[in-house]
């Protein structure tokens, strides 16, 4: 599912950083925070909250995924919380920085029924030591990549796996040629029950 229209709040940050100056950590960080809020929304129908800032305790989005309500062929009951951390950092992200967010998550909340996603652009690769403490993590987790407001790249550890049952990502071509990652249920495309959306 891909609205068209940018969020308010990603509006609201654009407009109030005119004068702000582009090549900042702080602003390239917080701009890297609201694309990748959009692409999650947009492409997933998650629903989530801003709330980087010095007081958010290591996250930057916070929110739930209400899937049952989203596809409507679903079982009900399928919507876990989301806990995002946003790294747009020069050389990719590390394994501290996945256990940072374990950490996070941990810290926040003691429901099971929550999911860690780490994301970071697409241009810059998850390191392999990264990729094998994610996969051995009992924390359920995922990695994301966006390009701007487009969600690229997902995947799920087998912890966050057990909170989506019979659900699996694939790639997605669209008629351009571009990729995306696309939710399957049984084998088929879910299709959101939205008529902006392009699957």
């Amino acid at each position: 599912m891909t609205r068209r229209i940018v969020s308010p709040g990603l509006a609201s940050f654009v407009k109030n950083s005119l004068n702000k100056d582009p090549d900042t950590t702080v602003f390239r960080g917080t701009l890297f925070e609201w694309h990748t809020r959009e692409a999650l929304q947009s492409a997933l129908g998650m629903s989530l909250d801003h709330v980087g800032g010095r007081s958010d305790r290591g996250i930057d989005l916070r929110g739930h995924w209400p899937l049952s309500l989203t596809f409507s062929r679903l079982p009900s009951g399928i919507q876990p919380d989301i806990l995002t951390q946003c790294k747009n950092v020069r050389k990719g992200c590390t394994p501290d920085h996945l256990r940072s967010l374990v950490g996070a998550v941990v810290g926040h909340t003691n429901d099971t029924n929550t999911i860690g996603l780490l994301a970071t652009p697409y241009h810059k690769p998850f390191t392999p030591l990264l990729l094998s403490a994610f996969s051995g993590s009992r924390v359920p987790l995922g990695l994301v990549q966006t390009e701007g407001i487009m969600l690229k790249s997902l995947i799920f550890n087998e912890a966050a796996k057990q909170l989506l049952p019979g659900i699996s990502v694939t790639t997605h071509y669209d008629p351009q040629g571009d990729t995306r990652p696309a939710l399957l249920y049984q084998g088929e495309i879910l299709k959101a029950d939205d008529d902006n959306s392009n699957y």
